[in-house]
């Protein structure tokens, strides 16, 4: 998304105007320690609505009123505002369209104060920004730990393209902004195709339908494997019961079961085994009954025990009076219009106290329901007596009638066959059904996912974002043990390596800060030249914040001065390479690319075609007093 940050501001509490004023392409902000350099990352980035208090400790954010950040984007200026954290700004924010015709120079401490009602929720400020930035705010299903989750994409993952702090330029451990939380950065990887326009929103709610369909595929066909298995087990046990009782009988196996004749006496047996085993299950169903009501009967005994407790804890308030004091102290005087006071401040709280305790008094229904449930529970116990002393009698009169002969062992197989023949017949292919139809579903669904080819397009993506990684490379100090640049990012994992051979090098393996500092810097220019190459499909501004890229190079004062040492030609070269950057991406897609460098470095010599003062543009802080926050402001 073509953008520029012109403006990065804060204004003290007595209305003072600290700003550092910006344009697109190379911005150089260089100065002494201790100036506020690096707060000036911080403050754009807690404008952009960190969740943390990110503005560092000092006088960036002493005796601060608001902080603001002008961007400047399409034929917009958006300006956002925060105030300090503890003071209203950890809930909300500022947020402003303007022309681009806006004067910026009228932006003072009352446009906000004129402006109260622009101070928002922060998550409305938030949804507000996605939406100027081009990003789908819908919410979408995705797997975290393999547990369904609904994530909505937020402003906070495309920080991670634009920052890059002093901690962070030159490290071999990581490469992007706050990528250390494994969720977090499985967020930002899974919302980069969304951020640049590869997909639409609908494709992840696609790829998460697909995930269900194939866990529900794979269920299923678990369960008609194990469907499968009991089957065959009844089976076998159907062929072995009929063959024990055509034996017994000496009849066909082939028997009819619904005609098959067994004595009388077996008969009343089956009647009193049926009726038992309905007794058993009404049993069942009065203890689950009695289990219920007696749980419901248990809550409201504590909520009446714990409303009278309060009940009892209000009338002994209610009974606490405020004193009465005859005289003063001090000068011995009466006090009549202080005991008056008193007086009706007890008559007060007595009738407060009164309301309260009645309001809390345990009401009539509440008791009348406590008696339903215990008349209820009492019901149901001397229900479940009787069917208890029925099922007794029945299965007293069971064991009399169950004789261990031949007729009751081929009754016991009977019945036996009769059940396992049920659980076969219910058997009617409704799971295998459920199976094909959620396979023609998958299918489908795959077809519509393929459509995108979004594998096809990360691919296409990783291609040239490596390959202007590796222009940019070649013109930066790196180790030639390594090879030629030929590095890789990939956007599966946004990992970058080397590859060397057939091998791979990752960046944790690489020696040397100044390799380490080669393929950030890299890096983050292959991304924005990406970002640019997509346009308006690209919702992530062609901004970058660059902390300190010499500190490899200039570890100590004096180092700086050293003109004519290899490593102040380095520096000289890091800023060359960039400008570089910027411009093969300006020529190639339209696009400028504002990068922001806060840096020691100063009255680098960038060549005639490049005039160092002018990247600075005014911001150098090198004299008492000078900085971000001006402390000598009279």
């Amino acid at each position: 998304m073509k953008s520029y940050i012109s403006r990065i501001i804060a204004f003290s509490e007595d209305g003072y105007k600290n700003e550092v004023k910006l344009k697109e392409g190379l911005n150089v902000i260089t100065g002494n320690s201790k100036t506020g350099k690096s707060a000036l990352l911080e403050v754009v980035d807690y404008c952009l609505f960190n969740s943390a208090d990110c503005i560092p400790a000092g006088v960036v954010r002493e005796n601060i009123e608001v902080y603001a950040v002008v961007i400047v984007f399409q034929d917009k200026k958006l300006i956002l505002g925060r105030k300090p954290f503890n003071n209203g700004g950890n809930r909300t924010g500022f947020y402003s369209l303007e022309s681009l015709g806006f004067q910026e120079k009228n932006i003072d401490s009352n446009y906000f104060k004129n402006k109260k009602s622009n101070f928002r929720p922060k998550s409305e400020v938030i949804k507000f920004l996605l939406e100027i930035f081009n990003v789908s705010t819908s919410t979408r299903t995705t797997y975290v730990n393999n547990k369904l989750k609904k994530q909505t994409p937020t402003i906070r993952n495309i920080s991670s393209f634009i920052f890059q702090h002093q901690n962070l330029i030159a490290s071999k451990f990581a490469l992007f902004y706050r990528l250390d939380n494994s969720e977090k950065r499985k967020s930002v990887i899974t919302e980069f195709p969304i951020f640049t326009g590869l997909v639409n929103q609908n494709y992840y709610q696609l790829a998460v339908t697909k995930e269900e369909l194939i866990k529900e595929k794979k269920r299923l066909e678990r369960e008609i494997k194990i469907n499968n298995q009991l089957e065959e087990s009844f089976i076998s046990k159907v062929n072995k019961l009929r063959a024990e009782v055509s034996e017994l009988l000496n009849i066909s196996n082939d028997f009819n079961l619904d005609e098959l004749e067994i004595s009388s006496h077996i008969k009343n047996t089956d009647t009193l085994l049926r009726e038992k085993l309905k007794l058993e299950d009404e049993v069942e169903g009065l203890e689950k009954n009695i289990y219920q009501t007696g749980l419901q009967l248990s809550n409201l005994n504590k909520v009446i025990i714990s409303s009278n407790k309060i009940e009892d804890k209000l009338k002994k308030r209610a009974s606490m009076n405020f004193h009465e004091v005859e005289k003063c102290p001090l000068c011995n005087s009466e006090l009549e219009e202080l005991n008056n006071e008193i007086k009706s401040l007890n008559n007060q709280k007595k009738e407060i106290f009164g309301m309260l305790t009645g309001v809390q008094k345990t009401s009539p229904r509440v008791i009348e329901r406590q008696n339903e449930l215990k008349v209820s529970l009492e019901s149901l116990k001397r229900l479940k007596n009787k069917k208890n002393r029925e099922l007794k009698d029945i299965e007293e009169a069971f064991d009399l009638s169950k004789k261990k002969s031949l007729y009751h062992y081929i009754f016991e197989k009977k019945i036996e066959l009769e059940i396992t023949e049920k659980k076969l017949t219910n058997k009617d292919g409704e799971l295998e059904k459920e199976y094909d139809k959620i396979s023609e579903e998958l299918d489908d669904l795959v077809r519509e996912l393929d459509g995108y080819d979004l594998e096809k397009k990360k691919s296409e993506a990783e291609v040239e974002i490596s390959k202007f990684m590796n222009k940019m490379a070649k013109k930066l100090d790196f180790e030639v043990s390594l090879g030629k640049p030929d590095l890789v990012f990939d956007l599966k994992n946004f990992d970058l390596y080397q590859r060397r051979g057939n091998g791979k090098i990752y960046l944790s393996s690489m020696g040397s800060g100044s390799n380490w500092l080669t393929c950030h810097l890299s890096l983050f220019m292959g991304l924005h030249y990406y970002f640019a190459s997509r346009g308006n499909k690209c919702s992530i501004p062609n901004i970058l914040f660059l902390d300190q890229p010499s500190q490899v190079y200039f570890p100590d004062k004096e180092s700086i001065h050293n003109k004519e040492s290899k490593d102040y030609k380095n520096v000289e070269e890091i800023y060359k390479a960039i400008l570089w950057g910027i411009r093969e991406i300006e020529k190639e897609t339209e696009i400028k690319p504002q990068v922001i460098i806060m840096d020691h470095a100063d009255n680098l010599d960038l060549g005639k075609e490049n005039d160092f003062e002018s990247y600075v543009n005014g911001n150098r802080w090198k004299e008492k007093g000078e900085g971000f926050i001006k402390v000598d402001q009279n």
